[in-house]
């Protein structure tokens, strides 16, 4: 329940921001678990903030397909 409104209030924070940078990183870690992290940059009153959108487990071969496939899935959550 929070992690919706949560969502939610930063889904419209993001709707109104005109110009947003995200990244999406794939990582592993020693036991070889993969992960997808994504962060979204705005910059709002002139101060750059950094969200963590997600920071997931990671399925399927480190492609450009499977990175993009994750990412869309996330993105549908923040209406971006």
């Amino acid at each position: 329940m929070l992690t919706e409104i949560i969502q939610q209030i930063l889904a419209k924070k993001l709707n109104e921001t005109s110009k947003l940078l995200l990244t999406v990183d794939v990582c592993a870690n020693r036991q070889m678990r993969s992960y997808v992290g994504i962060t979204v940059h705005i910059i709002s009153n002139q101060k750059l903030h950094n969200v963590m959108l997600a920071c997931t487990p990671f399925r399927g071969h480190h492609i450009a397909e499977n990175i993009v496939t994750q990412f869309e899935e996330r993105s549908y959550q923040y209406h971006f």
